[in-house]
């Protein structure tokens, strides 16, 4: 019985540990697509976004428009300054209606974000913004969508 309950604890130290790399994780590709829009290089940010991408509200289909979009937030000083908190979290059937009610969004919700993807909720004091990440590629998140600033 004794082996029984050292092994549960063990097992369960294990797990939490797991559970916490995996929040440490998301965090920290969090930051580094904070890092890479807040140094505003249009071409890196073009190559880890995704087509099609969310810019608030809108469903952009062309690398033509991401690339003007980045170009004009770098070029008009865009950053996500002085973070203060992040939250992230798991896409789920609802998350759609953090950029749009519109049926478009939960359709490109539906069709185009794997399940793997996550949301990152960011408090900052150049506002709340929500960026929409996936998959890693060449040590940065994909970049699925962005919204903000939004009121604090």
């Amino acid at each position: 019985m004794k082996r029984i309950a050292i092994l549960l604890v063990s097992v369960g130290i294990f797990m939490s540990g797991c559970a916490t790399f995996g929040v440490g994780s998301l965090r920290s590709s969090v930051e580094k697509a904070i890092s890479l829009i807040n140094a505003g290089d249009v071409d890196a940010l073009v190559t880890m976004s995704v087509l099609p991408f969310v810019f608030d509200r809108e469903i952009l289909m062309r690398a033509g428009d991401v690339k003007t979009l980045w170009g004009n937030l770098s070029e008009n000083g865009f950053g996500i300054e002085g973070v203060r908190d992040i939250e992230t979290s798991q896409v789920t059937a609802d998350s759609y209606r953090l950029f749009s009610d519109a049926q478009e969004m939960v359709f490109f919700f539906h069709k185009y974000v794997e399940a793997d993807a996550y949301i990152a909720r960011i408090v900052s004091n150049s506002g709340n913004y929500i960026l929409l990440l996936g998959k890693m590629n060449a040590g940065y998140p994909r970049i699925l969508g962005i919204s903000g600033p939004k009121e604090q």
